[in-house]
């Protein structure tokens, strides 16, 4: 996916995803240290690097936007200190091993497209040995979901006979679709459950991925799909959740809603099985 650059303006302007991140950056360094801002957009982390005593900063990003980074770093006396590469990391070179690797390649959630590819590669290649990476983790919940909202906003189309004809058909046969949703507390059935745990310092998953999870439900009550989020652990003590009612919820990922193909009306105690499974999208 390539941003434009009110995608960026609104990542930058998340305030509980950047404040984070500068957190983290600040605490990270100690002032000397090569930084590597893995996926930069428009430079900001590594322009914080800089503010907070990196020795040299490389920025690699395949969307020309990113030139932008080049132009602030300039613009605030920084530039002899910041380089930025417009290529695939996967094909970077870089003059020497970097201290510190900063990146979010995310989209909603931690999965998305080759980000674990390409950030196993650009670690292994480049961050010295006992190097540092921010973020250290992402952990991946689920719940079990009642909002008729949501659900409506998904499948309604398949129900409608506006022009006089039945679509339900369309229901059953068209893939799964999920969307971004602020899911609520109230409307969980259950507790979170961990799916996975991601660790950015150790060998992230390339392949195809399964998760399994069961419930037994807290309430009664009809059962319309599943949420899933991810908390955040940049540092050992910084860190944000996009968990349905949590105070450090960054705006840009939210928590997405997985419709179940018709809704069920479930007593409390039911149990529920799921089996979740991301296939990778080779490029």
């Amino acid at each position: 996916m390539s941003y434009n650059l009110t995608d960026y303006f609104h990542m930058v302007a998340d305030s509980v995803r950047t404040r984070s991140y500068v957190r983290a950056i600040r605490q990270t360094l100690n002032g000397g240290e090569t930084v590597l801002d893995l996926g930069s957009g428009i430079g900001i982390f590594g322009l914080v690097a800089l503010q907070a005593g990196a020795k040299e900063v490389y920025a690699v990003d395949p969307n020309p936007l990113g030139m932008i980074g080049r132009y602030l770093a300039e613009e605030n006396g920084l530039a002899q200190r910041y380089q930025f590469f417009c290529a695939d990391a996967r094909k970077l070179e870089l003059p020497e091993p970097v201290d510190v690797i900063v990146t979010d390649m995310r989209g909603v959630l931690p999965i998305y497209g080759n980000h674990f590819h390409i950030i196993n590669d650009v670690r292994q290649r480049f961050l010295k040995k006992g190097g540092k990476i921010i973020p250290l983790c992402d952990r991946l919940y689920a719940a079990p979901v009642s909002s008729a909202r949501l659900y409506r906003e998904l499948h309604s189309p398949w129900g409608r006979h506006d022009f006089g004809l039945d679509l339900r058909l369309l229901r059953q046969i068209s893939p799964v679709r999920w969307q971004a949703g602020r899911v609520t507390q109230r409307q969980l059935l259950g507790p979170p459950a961990l799916l996975a745990e991601f660790r950015y310092d150790q060998n992230l998953p390339e392949g195809d991925i399964r998760c399994h999870a069961s419930w037994e439900l807290a309430k009664e009550g009809t059962l319309h799909g599943l949420t899933l989020w991810f908390d955040c652990q940049l540092t050992d003590t910084v860190s944000f959740s996009s968990a349905p009612g949590s105070r450090s919820r960054p705006r840009v990922y939210g928590s997405t809603f997985f419709p179940l193909a018709e809704p069920v009306k479930c007593e409390q105690g039911a149990r529920i099985r799921l089996c979740l499974e991301a296939r990778r999208h080779k490029d």
